[in-house]
């Protein structure tokens, strides 16, 4: 389903896509903040390592999709 859903999307506006791509990383990021109080110590340092590495991420692909905007709207 999430297949046809994406492909529907990618149709209509690939800046839709995008946007769900994103909305996604984002999500899955929060729900490892949410949750990260449960880890030990050593696994808490180790996530917090990751989510930080995909937060700069998630900014450069954000700065990728206004750029892209921006060239589109020209």
């Amino acid at each position: 389903m999430a297949n046809a859903a994406a492909a529907i999307n990618s149709m209509i506006s690939p800046e839709r896509l995008l946007k769900q791509v994103y909305s996604g990383e984002d999500k899955g990021i929060h729900a490892y903040e949410d949750r990260i109080d449960e880890l030990d110590p050593e696994s808490q340092n180790l996530v917090q390592n990751i989510m930080e590495e995909n937060h700069d991420h998630l900014r450069l692909f954000k700065k990728r999709m206004e750029s892209e905007k921006r060239e589109y709207d020209k």
